[in-house]
């Protein structure tokens, strides 16, 4: 074995940090144990194709890609110690288009492993295209994409929970078509009367909403919404909670999950406060202030002009 030493591009002596540890410190990686591991904040900046470079190359450390001859599909999968980490991947993914499951792997005196599961043909084929993997698990992925193109897909757990069908049988018995109207019409040798007991596929709901004309059915056949259900719902105790804008997009993600203006949303009333001469000092509508009455459910929306008397902290009304 035989080692090449190259020189450092910086100057290196005592008391001078590495660079590469100063920019992981800078990070919030440097020392990180696996279980502690995370993504900065850096790489949710990242425009989209970036966001699929780095996940190509990171599914090449901990990523598995194979094709299970057994089972007859794809085993696409991320595994780490770290949920942190695995949540982070999950919402990378989920910029890309890429719908992802979590389990967790518990082996005595071991520290739990999460696995990121990406399944389902749609979501597969949607990876293997839009990311792919680095390296010689590469070739893998080219396998379990042919693989892909030659698979009947099913609706799977991309469906419709099965509630939604209620709505459905309420329009067809007003319609009163009988249940082998139904099935001939979208096409089916299912039982129509057995169809509430588990979700429903999007293309057969998409065809009963063209038989019934119902836009509401439409739309929950061709949305984007992914439907899961909740497994559990825990008291995390009593916090502070604050209503938080993102410039441009309104919205951000905590935890998972797209949030908006929480407090626009749910409040029946919204003023928003306007002065003038906060942004021009020489406004010639100096010390007047506009409240706009935006929102209100019980009432008329305007705007109304008042003095404000900033050196007593309060409004007052104009002088008539």
């Amino acid at each position: 074995m035989t080692s090449l030493r190259l020189p450092a591009p910086y100057h290196l002596t005592h008391g001078v940090r590495n660079p590469i540890a100063a920019w992981l410190d800078g990070l919030g990686l440097f020392g990180k144990r696996s279980h502690e591991k995370f993504l900065p904040l850096e790489v949710f900046a990242l425009p989209n194709d970036q966001v699929a470079l780095f996940l190509r190359h990171l599914w090449a450390t901990d990523g598995s890609v194979r094709w299970d001859e057994k089972q007859g599909l794809g085993r696409i999968y991320y595994a780490s110690t770290s949920r942190r980490l695995v949540d982070d991947v999950a919402a990378l993914l989920l910029r890309l288009g890429v719908n992802s499951r979590v389990s967790c792997m518990r082996k005595p005196n071991y520290r739990d492993c999460w696995h990121l599961w990406i399944d389902r043909a749609e979501n597969q084929t949607a990876f293997l295209t839009k990311i792919g993997v680095h390296g010689a698990r590469g070739k893998s992925a080219a396998e379990v994409l042919a693989q892909l193109q030659l698979r009947t897909r099913r609706a799977g757990n991309d469906a419709a929970p099965k509630e939604v069908w209620r709505r459905a049988e309420g329009a067809l018995a007003a319609k009163k078509l009988t249940h082998r109207e139904v099935a001939m019409a979208i096409g089916t040798s299912s039982s129509v009367a057995t169809m509430g007991r588990h979700a429903i596929g999007r293309p057969r709901l998409h065809r009963v909403a063209a038989l019934l004309e119902d836009e509401e059915l439409h739309d929950l056949a061709t949305n984007d919404v992914y439907w899961d259900s909740i497994v559990e719902i825990t008291t995390i105790g009593s916090h502070d909670v604050y209503d938080g804008t993102v410039s441009g997009t309104h919205n951000f993600v905590g935890n998972l999950v797209s949030l908006h203006n929480s407090l626009e949303q749910d409040a029946d009333m919204v003023i928003l406060l306007h002065r003038p001469d906060a942004f021009e000092r020489d406004d010639p509508r100096g010390g007047e202030a506009d409240l706009i009455l935006g929102k209100h459910r019980n009432g008329p929306t305007k705007t109304i002009t008042v003095a404000h008397q900033l050196h007593l902290s309060r409004f007052a009304n104009m002088a008539k």
